[in-house]
């Protein structure tokens, strides 16, 4: 299983600067197919200086839910260190 993109990446306005709200189409390829979900995330930079991920998945998906989950994540920590977010 691996993520492809995040397609559609929208950043939502917040009144705290420390949240950022997006919401995107995950595409994720598994034994040769991709199927698109619609995701919402939040990136929170912590008191400790770290970014913590909440990731809501709208949409059913053909795979197991737990190993997306983790893989989305690290896809969006990757994306934010890199600056790739808007």
């Amino acid at each position: 299983m691996e993520i492809v993109e995040l397609r559609d990446l929208t950043r939502k306005q917040s009144p705290v600067q420390y949240r950022r709200h997006y919401s995107a189409q995950a595409v994720v390829q598994y034994a040769e197919q991709e199927e698109a979900a619609s995701v919402e995330f939040v990136l929170e930079h912590t008191a400790a200086g770290e970014v913590s991920v909440q990731l809501q998945i709208k949409d059913e998906v053909n795979y197991p839910l737990v190993p997306v989950i983790r893989s989305l994540k690290k896809h969006i920590q990757n994306l934010d260190r890199t600056g790739r977010l808007p």
